[in-house]
């Protein structure tokens, strides 16, 4: 019972954080009160569960606001993933005899790559930046072949070589190479660091538009 409660309250504590990084400048005692009540549930969840305390990170809380609050949040969803499993067997029992009769299908991929992620310190977001990311790439290399150009080299040599063609056929492509795209990806795929809700949704948007504009860029 304890524990349901626990897992309860760090969801509510969850949805604070969210509100509270919506904003366009969060107060840095709305980040405060974040952090100590992340550290607390911490530690009530470490009271009931000493190995909890192996897995789930302390916070630095020398940070500005955003980070502070970006850090905690992570460690949140990583608290629910330690949480989950050990709360609801049942359910998750019951779904995977489900889906051994054919009554359930359920997808498996996040839930085994989660405790990766939070082995990490990283969270889902991480994985949904580097899907779209490595989407861009395959992207790229797809529309390079279709036009019967190399799609040999590093990124920014296959990104010239396509853009220099879309410019021939008067399609505008997004800039791959432009800082606001490039240093996230920079960031995501070769740092193996968590993007902000921003830079989530910079790499979004560019692969949308990436998508939009060689679709129109033909033979």
């Amino acid at each position: 019972m304890r524990s349901f409660v626990l897992f309860s309250m760090v969801q509510a504590l969850k949805k604070s954080a969210e509100v509270a990084s919506s904003r366009f400048a969060p107060s840095y005692e709305e980040a405060k009160a974040v952090y100590t009540q992340y550290h607390a549930l911490r530690n009530s969840l470490i009271s009931i569960d000493a190995k909890a305390g192996s897995f789930i990170p302390k916070i630095e809380f020398r940070a500005s606001a955003d980070v502070l609050l970006e850090k905690t949040k992570i460690a949140i969803d990583q608290m629910l993933g330690y949480l989950y499993p050990r709360i609801f067997p049942e359910l998750i029992n019951l779904a995977e005899w489900a889906k051994e009769f054919g009554i359930l299908r359920i997808e498996e991929p996040m839930s085994k790559l989660s405790p990766i992620l939070v082995a990490l310190g990283l969270s889902n977001n991480w994985a949904v930046a580097a899907s779209a990311l490595c989407l861009i790439e395959v992207l790229v290399n797809r529309k390079l072949m279709e036009l019967g150009l190399s799609s040999k080299g590093k990124f920014e040599d296959r990104v010239k070589r396509l853009s220099s063609k879309a410019k021939e056929k008067s399609v505008d492509l997004p800039d791959l190479l432009a800082p606001a795209f490039y240093n996230v990806r920079s960031k995501v795929i070769h740092g193996g660091k968590e993007p902000t809700p921003d830079e989530l949704n910079t790499i979004l948007q560019f692969l949308n538009s990436f998508l939009q504009k060689t679709t129109k860029l033909k033979t």
